[in-house]
């Protein structure tokens, strides 16, 4: 690896994947990540203003202790430091990365692992809602005591078939995770991440193995994206420890999808 940073011992440095297309509700005339949802209680002139999508986990992050993040774009979507620039909109020190091609969130989050040495990871995904207070907060707190490898923060979840699922035991170690199932025995699905150095470093040296250009393929001939649940998955299988922590009465709302953004809007009008 190039350019590197190291960090002070346990800080927590965010880090956000930006790359995906939203072919699911294109066309779109903005970064998916920038789709209002909801209003900022007021502007300058004490007026609300609309509030990007990916602001809610950004708020989550510098609640959690986050002062500093990655922000993995792919080439194109310059509409999202053109605004979030700096990060002093929400209070942390964004810097920005370039992903050029997209064969899943894994190699987006890599990107930035030269970046991470020595650093505890805040992740989530900006197009998704987390409709409860100091999740970010909680996980952190969890992994520095648990030492847990990984944390996962953990909700209830009925719709397998459109949301990645984990299996937990009554230890609420993590045995397996599924990316949309479908009919499954599984009940919780997982929409945030704690994690250590430990698991940087693994998940680091596990794509340095998986060339992009020999991934698995899809029925038509394209890269068959690999999953952050895959890299985990393999983490427990070599003995890294993952955790959940239950939020039972927290829920998720998915933006990606044209039913789920077209009810995001509607509940999230009165601001």
């Amino acid at each position: 690896m190039a350019a590197t940073a190291r960090h002070d011992a346990g800080e927590l440095v965010g880090v956000m994947p930006l790359a995906g297309s939203a072919n699911r509700i294109s066309p779109l005339p903005l970064s998916k990540e920038l789709f209002p949802i909801g209003f900022n209680p007021a502007g300058p002139d004490g007026e609300p203003r609309a509030k990007p999508v990916c602001l809610y986990l950004l708020e989550q992050m510098r609640r959690g202790g986050v002062r500093r993040a990655f922000l993995v774009l792919r080439p194109g979507k310059w509409d999202i430091p053109a605004y979030l620039q700096d990060g002093a909109l929400v209070g942390i020190d964004l810097a920005y990365l370039v992903m050029p091609y997209g064969y899943g969130v894994p190699y987006t989050v890599d990107r930035a692992s030269a970046h991470l040495l020595g650093a505890r990871v805040a992740f989530g995904y900006p197009d998704i809602i987390i409709e409860q207070d100091d999740v970010i907060a909680t996980i952190n707190t969890v992994q520095a005591e648990s030492g847990a490898d990984v944390v996962l923060a953990a909700f209830p979840m009925a719709d397998p078939d459109n949301w990645g699922m984990i299996d937990f035991d009554e230890h609420l170690q993590v045995r397996h995770l599924a990316e949309k199932p479908g009919r499954t025995h599984m009940t919780h699905t997982w929409g945030a991440a704690v994690w250590a150095p430990s698991f940087t470093r693994f998940m680091h040296e596990q794509l340095a193995q998986m060339r992009p250009d020999v991934v698995q393929r899809t029925a038509d001939g394209t890269a068959q994206e690999i999953q952050i649940a895959d890299i985990m998955r393999a983490a427990i299988d070599h003995g890294l420890s993952i955790r959940a922590h239950l939020f039972p009465h927290g829920t998720l709302r998915d933006i990606g999808r044209p039913s789920t953004l077209v009810q995001a809007v509607r509940d999230y009008a009165g601001g």
